[in-house]
C-alpha cells in the first residue's frame, strides 16, 4: 500500500482554491478524529504558525492508514457532526473530498455504504419561504435601482 498524506495529496491539483477547500475539508476531518490538531490550530490562527499544523496534519494523515481504525465508523460519526454543525451541501462536498483522498490511499467502500453515508437529496438546501408583506413590497419597489448609476 503507497500511503500519501494531505500535502502530496493537495499538490496534485494545480487550482489554489481547490487546494484550499480541499484542504479545510481534511483539516476538518483530521481534526475530528483526532482533537490534539484542534490545538495546534488554534495556536497557529494566534502566532501564524501554519507550516506547524500542516506538518503535523501530514504526520496524522499518513499514521491514519497505517493504524487500525474502522474508516466506516470515523466516517459515519464525522458524516453525524456535519449534519449537526455544517449546511447540507458542506456535508456532501466534505465527504466527497475525503472520500477522494481515501482512494488515493486504496481504501474504498461498497455501493450501499456510498449510498447510507450520504442519502439523496441530502444536500438540499435548507429553506423557509415567506410571502413576503406589503411593507416589504414597497420598499423594495421604492429602492433605487443600482443600474441607474454611471459608476
Amino acid at each position: 500500500m503507497n500511503i500519501i498524506g494531505v500535502e502530496k495529496y493537495l499538490s496534485g491539483y494545480s487550482n489554489q482554491n481547490t487546494k484550499d477547500n480541499y484542504y479545510s475539508a481534511l483539516l476538518s476531518y483530521f481534526m475530528f478524529v483526532y482533537p490534539e490538531l484542534r490545538e495546534i490550530r488554534g495556536i497557529s490562527r494566534i502566532i501564524s504558525n501554519r507550516p506547524a499544523l500542516e506538518r503535523r496534519l501530514d504526520e496524522l494523515s499518513l499514521g491514519y492508514f497505517t493504524s487500525n481504525r474502522d474508516y466506516q465508523y470515523d466516517l459515519v460519526n464525522y458524516r453525524d457532526w456535519l449534519i449537526a454543525n455544517r449546511a447540507p451541501k458542506t456535508l456532501e462536498l466534505q465527504i466527497v473530498v475525503i472520500l477522494g483522498y481515501m482512494n488515493e490511499n486504496e481504501i474504498s467502500f461498497s455501493k450501499s455504504f456510498l449510498r447510507r453515508l450520504v442519502p439523496k437529496g441530502s444536500s438540499n438546501a435548507i429553506s423557509e419561504e415567506k410571502v413576503p408583506t406589503g411593507l416589504v413590497c414597497r420598499r423594495n419597489l421604492c429602492a433605487p435601482s443600482l443600474s441607474l448609476h454611471p459608476y
